[in-house]
């Protein structure tokens, strides 16, 4: 009788990262809390929004159409927004850990959890370091003002671009992600340049590269999700 003996747990891994490859999928296990992170990025978009806009609402003098939203951290409910901000960084750093576990067998996945978690230390930062009124990028006069205009560019600028295209590539099998990627990477900081020069509707167009950044990031986190339950 001829005996046959189990796999070795490293034979089913590699022949899992050969399957995953031709599927196109990163080959990362993905850790259970990874379902916890990615749960809670794909929630904390929505709701950094839908409290910026509540307080944009209810905050005595404040014109959401024509002020900063991060001028609501000055208000008298400025907590809120504080807490706003370090909440929604808080929740993208987790979600970088949990793409470079799941896709940083590859640098491009590297490159995109790197971005992210760039991206998420600057709204923690842009958070505790409160802007000057009305003074987002341009005539910033304290240190803390400074340092969250900084937050700005690197959120607008490097940040979300960088995470897109190293994402398109990484992740970009999807129903059209890698396309939804660059578009993102090119319209972020296009749509930031408009909002400098926009007058009197500033806030109302700060509000839309807002609203692309963190669509982007639900979907990224949603894509992560799909491919740690695959």
């Amino acid at each position: 009788m001829i005996s046959v003996l189990p796999r070795s747990a490293r034979a089913r891994a590699s022949e899992r990262a050969r399957s995953a490859a031709a599927r196109g999928r990163p080959a990362g296990d993905s850790p259970r809390w990874a379902g916890v992170a990615t749960g809670a990025a794909m929630a904390a978009p929505a709701v950094f929004f839908a409290v910026m806009m509540s307080l944009g609402l209810v905050t005595p003098g404040y014109d959401w159409v024509a002020r900063y939203g991060s001028e609501l951290s000055l208000g008298p409910l400025g907590w809120i927004m504080i807490a706003n901000f370090v909440v929604l960084g808080a929740a993208e750093l987790a979600l970088a850990v949990a793409l470079g576990c799941v896709a940083g067998d590859r640098l491009s996945g590297r490159v995109a959890a790197a971005a992210v978690g760039l991206l998420g230390a600057a709204f923690v930062t842009a958070g505790i370091c409160v802007t000057d009124p009305a003074r987002l990028i341009s005539g910033a006069h304290t240190w803390h003002g400074l340092v969250h205009a900084l937050m700005a560019v690197v959120i607008f600028f490097v940040a979300t671009p960088a995470a897109a295209l190293a994402a398109a590539r990484r992740l970009g099998r999807w129903r059209g992600f890698a396309g939804y990627s660059l578009l993102t990477a090119v319209a972020t900081p296009a749509l930031l340049v408009v909002t400098f020069v926009s007058g009197s509707l500033v806030g109302l167009a700060e509000r839309v590269v807002i609203a692309v950044v963190l669509a982007w990031l639900t979907a990224l986190a949603v894509r992560l999700r799909r491919l740690g339950a695959a």
